[in-house]
């Protein structure tokens, strides 16, 4: 009996997961059904990492030293991997968050949380030379699909990035984006389509908070912002 129930226990367990070396767990996300979860790691750059070296003259040695400073915008920045588990025993599926580049992991991967039935969850993910932002949905088996797509030539970043989430129960997906040259809200329906800007103007979006009936953005703006309470309110 006690090997039947060891056996039962151990099919219920997900399957193991090997990292590589030096990669870590950053985050773990628990599916509101309670069947699968996504884990996101992140992988150092390394040695193909140099930072800047600062020469110092004034030394205890009486020789110059250098010194390493802050790395340079542009070099090669830590990296990280999504991997959806199921809760029962299954093989974990890596997520192919970036279209056609299979040997350098994301520039950057986040899991914005999963919609109020725990079929969807959310992924924002950052191509390696931080030109290409994805945001995708993904389903039952790690099934993945882009709901969103911002390209730009010198760098996707900006205020309140990698900001997003879920409206009206899972129907509707809000996230911050610089696609008219500003940071501004922006919505969408689940599928992708439907695709509204909330805000609009010459000032940014620094930073959003949803009210817990989910029907009121609280903004942090730039100064130039016209919003003097500082809201927006969805119809």
């Amino acid at each position: 009996l006690r090997k039947e129930a060891k056996a039962e226990r151990d099919s219920l367990r997900p399957s193991t997961l090997w990292l590589r070396k030096d990669e870590t767990v950053s985050t773990i996300s628990v599916s509101p059904a309670g069947n699968a979860m996504l884990l996101v790691t992140t992988i150092p750059a390394g040695d193909r990492q140099r930072a800047t070296e600062i020469p110092h003259c004034v030394t205890k040695s009486g020789y110059t030293e250098e010194k390493k400073s802050c790395d340079k915008v542009g070099d090669v920045q830590d990296g990280g991997l999504v991997a959806y588990i199921p809760l029962t025993r299954a093989d974990p599926t890596w997520l192919a968050l970036i279209p056609g580049d299979t040997t350098n992991a994301p520039g950057l991967a986040l899991v914005n949380g999963g919609d109020d039935e725990g079929t969807s969850a959310l992924i924002f993910a950052v191509s390696f030379d931080w030109k290409t932002r994805f945001i995708y949905t993904v389903g039952a088996k790690g099934a993945l699909t882009a709901r969103d797509t911002l390209r730009d030539s010198a760098w996707v970043d900006g205020p309140a990035f990698g900001q997003a989430g879920w409206l009206d129960g899972g129907r509707r997906i809000w996230f911050v984006s610089e696609a008219d040259g500003y940071a501004h809200l922006y919505s969408m329906a689940a599928n992708g389509s439907e695709r509204k800007q909330l805000t609009k103007g010459k000032w940014e979006v620094l930073d959003v908070a949803l009210s817990a009936d989910r029907r009121t953005f609280y903004l942090h703006t730039s100064e130039e912002s016209p919003f003097e309470e500082q809201f927006y309110r969805m119809a």
